[in-house]
This record gives C-alpha cells, structure tokens and sequence, in this order.
C-alpha cells in the first residue's frame, strides 16, 4: 500500500511539476529554441521573466505538444497553432464533452484528456473555432456538431489521447497512471 501511495504521489507531481525548455523540447519533439521563440513572441501562456530559466507547466507542455502536431500534420502557423491549443490547455469541462448529450460531460482537466476509461479525446477544428469531444469508441459523431461547422471543405482533427501518450511516454511515464492520479482510478 505504502508503495502504491508513493508511485500515486509522484504520478500526481508531473501534472504539478515545473519543466525546463530542454524537458519540454524532449517531451514534444521540437527544439528549445524554437520554444524560446516562440515565449518571445507572447504565444506561450505563462509568467515568463526576461534573462531567468524559463519553467513551464504541464499545461504548457501539451500546450506546445498539440501546437506540434499542427504544425507538422496540417502546415499551422504557430500563432494558428497556439490559438487552437489554448482551447485545450487552459480550460477544462467548458467547451467539452459528448456530443449532442449535454448532462453526462465527464470531467476534464486543463491539459489533460478524458480519463482514458471514458474514450478518446480529440480537438476538432474548422477556421480559427475549435471544440475538444469525447469519443467512446474512437469515431467522431458530427450529428452533434452546429450547421458552420458541417458548411465548410474540411476539418482537422488532433488525436490529444495520442498526444498525451507519447509526452507522457518521453517524460518516462505511463499515460494511463497519470490520469489515475488526475482523476482518481476509474
């Protein structure tokens, strides 16, 4: 018991850690200096003080993860990218849940996806307007979706379960004891 408590507390810790611009560029697959740049330019939320080590939170690191991944996967500028990941990182059970099912949203914490015993959590975009949706099977219902969303050629989608597994994975952690230790074991 004492073991699992202390394995708990220290799974609990990441989500409340603070990380260098080397362990968020680790954890994200980009470079410290394009981090660098991009705090300069004001896109990283965040109390950043001129000429001290930076420190981000984990907020900030799946922030940068899912700006990333918009990046490479669908050619986002990083100030596109930042506003679509702001979404996600910063706001929890606002904006978030099943669709068309309006009272059974399970929680969300800012920077974390759905407990994985929920579904799968992706960030669905069309123009500058983005929603995180919870899936249970992996399938994104658009029936639940308002009519601007449907009108348009085309939206992305952003897998944030697998975003979180991989940083989870490069900080040296099983995804699946975080979230146990976000929201309690399922």
């Amino acid at each position: 018991m004492f073991w699992a408590k202390q394995a708990k507390d220290r799974l609990m810790m990441l989500t409340q850690k603070e990380f260098s611009v080397q362990d968020v560029a680790a954890a994200t697959g980009t470079q410290p200096r394009n981090i660098s740049d991009w705090v300069s330019r004001g896109y990283i939320l965040g109390n950043f003080e001129e000429g001290k080590h930076r420190r981000f939170s984990f907020s900030n690191v799946m922030e940068i993860a899912l700006c990333v991944a918009a990046m490479q996967r669908f050619g986002f500028t990083p100030e596109r990218a930042f506003r679509l990941a702001a979404i996600f990182a910063y706001i929890g059970e606002g904006g978030a849940g099943w669709i068309g099912e309006e009272d059974t949203t399970p929680e969300r914490h800012p920077g974390a996806p759905f407990h994985y015993s929920e579904g799968f959590t992706f960030v669905v975009a069309q123009g500058d307007h983005s929603e995180v949706v919870l899936s249970k099977d992996g399938k994104i219902d658009m029936t639940g979706f308002p009519p601007d969303y449907l009108d348009t050629v085309g939206l992305l989608v952003l897998n944030v379960s697998a975003i979180f597994m991989n940083v989870c994975a490069r900080l040296g952690q099983d995804h699946r004891l975080v979230l146990d230790g976000i929201y309690g074991e399922a």
